[in-house]
């Protein structure tokens, strides 16, 4: 297999982690490399790839590395969400911001990462964020209550 090949090859294995861990749809995921949605299925079938984009799709599999063992949903939702100055951890990454981005990540201990949304029940001391936010479950569906939650029966296949 020639150079060309492998770093097409590493590419289209480091964009499926940095899906796997981040949660982020493909189309999000091009918007942070910085190519388009197509230029993404391109790379996953192991077309060749620009140094320059192989750089960037680098650099976010490192920094999502960092959410290891968070659940996908949570990471996502971090990085949407807006900070109180109305801009978001994507916004960081899709800059090459990446050192702010793990900053902004790892620097609110006692506080729910400037958004209140999940934080707010799980705010313990002593703790990093990535461990913080590994605690979270996911919310039940709007309009849900706890009892047909428990008691919500299993779908029938309709034929």
């Amino acid at each position: 297999m020639d150079s060309a090949r492998k770093v097409a090859n590493e590419a289209s294995k480091l964009l499926k982690e940095i899906k796997d861990l981040s949660g982020l749809s493909w189309i999000r995921i091009a918007r942070l490399v910085g190519v388009s949605r197509q230029a993404i299925y391109d790379l996953l079938d192991e077309k060749s790839v620009s140094p320059q984009y192989f750089e960037k799709i680098c650099q976010l599999a490192k920094v999502f590395r960092n959410f290891a063992g968070v659940k996908p949903f949570v990471v996502r939702s971090f990085i949407l969400a807006e900070k109180e100055d109305s801009t978001s951890g994507f916004d960081l990454l899709r800059l090459n911001r990446y050192q702010e981005f793990l900053d902004y990540a790892n620097c609110y201990q006692n506080e729910p990462l400037g958004y209140r949304s999940f934080m707010d029940s799980v705010l313990v001391d002593d703790l990093s964020v990535v461990e913080r936010l590994s605690f979270i479950e996911p919310l039940p569906k709007k309009g849900a209550t706890q009892s047909t939650i428990e008691r919500r029966p299993a779908k029938a296949h309709r034929r």
